[in-house]
């Protein structure tokens, strides 16, 4: 209770001159708040619209097409706060650790955006799965730093005749 006391409140002289108040401050950061007290570990996150409060477990397996036997290769928990595309590089570790890096790795879009996919092919794994969509909106830019698209471009194809 000390704990998320002193994450929830503060203490302050009082205006009236010598009591001390308790000032609500700020919440810290959802990765840094207790949520609960009766595990420490645990941290509140959003998936969807329902709101769940505990940690996150992380598991990788093989899925090899001509082998029915699959394996799972690497296991980790985390607060639940931990985004996937900031443990990928985590795993890729773990895996090369134990001579379990695969070729190619499939996941879900929590874990593939541009960065994530150029750092896998930094480590020589395929990373494929769905794009988050949480790419900022072309709108969302000044003209001078948008970056380019197929409007930007003007293409020509000149026929080619026989004569």
């Amino acid at each position: 209770m000390v704990k998320i006391f002193d994450q929830q409140c503060e203490t302050a002289e009082g205006t009236d001159g010598g009591k001390m108040e308790i000032v609500i401050r700020e919440k810290p950061n959802g990765e840094k708040i207790i949520s609960t007290p009766h595990n420490t570990d645990a941290r509140y996150i959003r998936k969807g619209k329902q709101k769940v409060c505990g940690q996150k477990g992380f598991i990788t397996e093989s899925c090899e097409e001509s082998d029915k036997t699959q394996f799972i290769t690497d296991v980790e928990t985390t607060p639940s706060t931990t985004a996937g595309s900031k443990e990928l590089p985590q795993i890729h570790k773990r895996l090369e650790e134990s001579d379990m890096k695969p070729d190619a790795q499939y996941a879900d879009a929590g874990f593939v955006n541009g960065q994530t996919v150029l750092d896998s092919q930094t480590n020589e794994i395929l990373l494929e799965g769905p794009s988050s969509g949480r790419s900022r909106s072309f709108e969302a830019y000044n003209a001078e730093e948008r970056p380019l698209d197929v409007a930007d471009f003007k293409v020509e194809i000149e026929e080619n005749k026989n004569l």
